[in-house]
C-alpha cells in the first residue's frame, strides 16, 4: 500500500492493491474496435458492439442485446423478477407510498417501481425506483454503462435498499454468477436504508431505441434526466444524493453533478444536491473531461465526496482516477488486473470492493463506520 495526496493540505489514502485471486475478466471479442488515439474525440454508433474506448486496450465488445446469464428473463412489466409485486399498469411515480411527511415512510417490502421519463430532447427513458425504509432518505443514482442495461444493478440496490438478505433471490439482475452476487458486502447500520434509481440509457435496456450516428455525449441528457426525475421522488432527500456509475456511467456519476453547456463545464454553478460520486472506470467517454469535472466538484459551492476506483491495465482509466484535483479526491487502484466498469464489482480485490463503497459512502454521510 502507498499513499498519495491528492488534496491540498489533506491527505487522501490511495490504496493500490496487489494481484489476487478472483473471476477472471472477459475475453477481448475478436470483433472489438481498434482503440483510437487518446486525444481523439469520441463518438461512437451504439450498434458498433465495442465500448467507446479511447486508449489502448479496447475494451471487450459486447452483445447488442443483455447477456446471457442463465438466470429467467425480466418479466412481461420490463422490471427483473425480484418476487415483489410491480406497480400497475398506468400507477404514477409514488402511487401507493406516503409523501415525505405524511407519516409511515417504512415500507414493507420497498418494491421496485418502474417509471418512465423523457430527456430534455424529448428520448423516452424508464428507470427502475427502489424506495427507502424511511422518510427523507439519501439517493443513490445509478448509471450503467455501454452495452449494459438497468438490471445490472439489481442485487446492489437491494445491498442498498438494506435488504441484504433477500439479495440471493433475485434472478434478473446479475451480468454472470456468482461474481454478481453482493451478499458478501458488509451489511449497513439497521436505521440506514437509501433510496435508489438506476437508468436505461437511451438504445439500451428499456428506453427508446435511436439507432445510428448516436454520439455518446447525449448519454448526458439521459443522466441528467434521471437525477432530477430521481430528486422529486417520493421520500428522497434531494439534498443528499449520491451518484454511481460504470464506465460511461462512471463519467455521467461525475457529470451530473454538475452545470454543463453541451459538453462544457458552464462557469455559472449551483449546489445540484450532489455530496458523494463513486465513478468505476472513468474514460470521459461523455466528453466532458473527467479531471475537470472533478477538479470543479472539489470547489464550493460542491465539496463533493468522490472516490475513484480503476483497475491499472484498464487504458486510461487509472490515470484519471489518479488526477491530481483539489477537494475529497480519493482513488483506488488494482494492479495487475485489467476488469473494466461493473466487472470490478467481484469477490478476491484486495482491498476489497464492498468495503471501499461500504466505507465511502459512510463517510459521505458523515456516519462512524
Amino acid at each position: 500500500m502507498r499513499t498519495k495526496s491528492l488534496i491540498p493540505g489533506c491527505l487522501a489514502l490511495l490504496f493500490i492493491a496487489g494481484a489476487c485471486s478472483g473471476a477472471p475478466p472477459p475475453a477481448p471479442g475478436a470483433d472489438s474496435p481498434p482503440a483510437a488515439p487518446s486525444d481523439t474525440p469520441l463518438s461512437q454508433s451504439v450498434s458498433d458492439p465495442g465500448y467507446p474506448a479511447a486508449t489502448d486496450p479496447p475494451y471487450p465488445a459486447l452483445e447488442e442485446t443483455t447477456p446471457e446469464t442463465g438466470y429467467p428473463p425480466p418479466d412481461e412489466a420490463g422490471l427483473p423478477d425480484t418476487g415483489y409485486p410491480a406497480p400497475g399498469a398506468g400507477d404514477e411515480p409514488g402511487d401507493g407510498y406516503p409523501a415525505p411527511g405524511e407519516g409511515g415512510c417504512s415500507l414493507d417490502p420497498q418494491s421496485p417501481q418502474r417509471h418512465e421519463l423523457t430527456a430534455s430532447d424529448g428520448i423516452a427513458l424508464v428507470g427502475t425506483f427502489y424506495p427507502a425504509a424511511g422518510c427523507s432518505a439519501p439517493l443513490v443514482v445509478l448509471y450503467h454503462q455501454f452495452g449494459s442495461n438497468k438490471e445490472s444493478w439489481t442485487d446492489l440496490a437491494l445491498w442498498l435498499q438494506n435488504r441484504i438478505d433477500e439479495i440471493g433471490f433475485s434472478t434478473g439482475g446479475r451480468l454472470a454468477a456468482p461474481a454478481f452476487q453482493y451478499a458478501w458486502f458488509p451489511p449497513f447500520p439497521d436505521d440506514l436504508s437509501f433510496a435508489v434509481f438506476a437508468v436505461d440509457f437511451r438504445d439500451h435496456g428499456e428506453s427508446e431505441p435511436v439507432g445510428g450516428g448516436l454520439d455518446t455525449s447525449d448519454f448526458l441528457l439521459d443522466a441528467q434526466a434521471a437525477f432530477d426525475y430521481a430528486k422529486n421522488l417520493p421520500n428522497v432527500d434531494p439534498a443528499r444524493v449520491i451518484t454511481l456509475g460504470a464506465s460511461i456511467g462512471a463519467d455521467a456519476s461525475i457529470d451530473v453533478c454538475l452545470t454543463l453547456d453541451g459538453t462544457t463545464i458552464a462557469d455559472d454553478q449551483s449546489d445540484e444536491g450532489c455530496i458523494g460520486a463513486m465513478p468505476l472506470s472513468p474514460g470521459s467517454f461523455l466528453e466532458v473531461p473527467y479531471a475537470a469535472g472533478a477538479a470543479r466538484l472539489g470547489e464550493a459551492p460542491f465539496d463533493v465526496n468522490i472516490h475513484c476506483m480503476a483497475a491499472e491495465q484498464d487504458g486510461n482509466s487509472p490515470d484519471l482516477c489518479l488526477s491530481e484535483v483539489p477537494g475529497r479526491h480519493q482513488a483506488t487502484i488494482y494492479t495487475g488486473r485489467d476488469e473494466h466498469g461493473i466487472a470490478l464489482l467481484a469477490e478476491g480485490f484486495d482491498p476489497d470492493i464492498g468495503a471501499v463503497i461500504h466505507s465511502f459512502l459512510l463517510e459521505t454521510l458523515g456516519i462512524d463506520g
